[in-house]
């Protein structure tokens, strides 16, 4: 079947022949050899839903000739996205006042 993607980023629209069984990420992989768009940075939507890599086309009742939105994305980042916080500087404790002393 060829189903429709409308490239949000330049309002091109490709027309990409794939099964029913075929899964997102399949798709994905086809558009990317017919677009500069790379898979990991593509995000399809279709009936306003963003398409899951593991599910297949007919799992979102993709038929012949529908359009399927796709948007680019970030590109993954390279390192963990559960990095460490930085330490964060502490300012030096005002001395305290000695007893019986006003401090001025």
């Amino acid at each position: 079947m060829l189903v429709k993607i409308k490239v949000s980023s330049n309002g091109q629209t490709l027309s990409i022949d794939a099964a029913p069984a075929d899964t997102v990420v399949a798709l994905k992989e086809k558009i990317a050899e017919a677009s500069s768009v790379p898979a990991a940075q593509q995000r399809l939507i279709y009936s306003g839903k963003v398409l899951q890599d593991s599910q297949s086309l007919e799992s979102y009742h993709v038929e012949e000739g529908h359009m399927i939105h796709m948007v680019r994305g970030a590109a993954p980042a390279s390192t963990p996205a559960s990095a460490p916080p930085a330490a964060t500087p502490t300012a030096p404790a005002a001395p305290a006042a000695a007893a019986g002393q006003m401090p001025f």
